[in-house]
């Protein structure tokens, strides 16, 4: 069994976001609870600050605890691509015998800025996809921004899993009437 963690789904940039957010919201809970102590009646007021506090921390604070992972069961023939949150993991186990090829493709995303103005910006980023003989059926297993990181990564994806790592060339299929 090989378990690849590819570590955090969430940039740098949502978890300072995420991690901001969550301050506050525990300084809400901090606050709501001493305003609740130190209380002689019952406020609805701090009761939903504290409640809202609570739910705001938890969901701002998940991206923290959220993980991406591949493993590979090669004596089942068989591999799950999982997220794991809190420490629960789900994904769908996916059989090896219909998946048995890896490559890395290139994807673009584009946009422009504004509606009025001409300025298009464009991203690429490169995807590491197991897919079948076809190369029709594809489940992307792992994003990356480097061509050269993500080729050293699926060469030694490859090399352990000895599931060959191949050019993306997917075939026509032909349609007979």
């Amino acid at each position: 069994m090989l378990n690849i963690d590819n570590g955090k789904s969430s940039g740098i940039g949502t978890l300072a976001i995420s991690g901001l957010i969550s301050a506050l919201s525990l300084l809400v809970i901090i606050k709501s609870s001493i305003e609740l102590i130190h209380s002689t009646e019952d406020d609805s007021n701090t009761v939903f600050g504290l409640i809202l506090g609570f739910i705001l921390f938890v969901v701002f604070i998940s991206p923290f605890f959220i993980k991406e992972g591949i493993i590979f069961d090669l004596k089942k023939k068989k591999f799950l691509v999982y997220t794991k949150i809190y420490g629960y993991k789900t994904g769908k186990w996916l059989s090896l015998e219909m998946y048995n090829s890896i490559s890395i493709i290139q994807s673009r995303k584009s946009g422009r800025v504004g509606r009025v103005t001409t300025l298009g910006v464009s991203e690429i980023s490169y995807n590491f996809i197991i897919m079948d003989q076809s190369h029709q059926n594809k489940k992307i297993l792992k994003t990356f921004s480097s061509f050269k990181n993500i080729k050293s990564y699926a060469e030694e994806i490859s090399r352990q899993t000895e599931i060959p790592l191949v050019k993306y060339a997917p075939k026509r299929i032909s349609k007979k009437r």
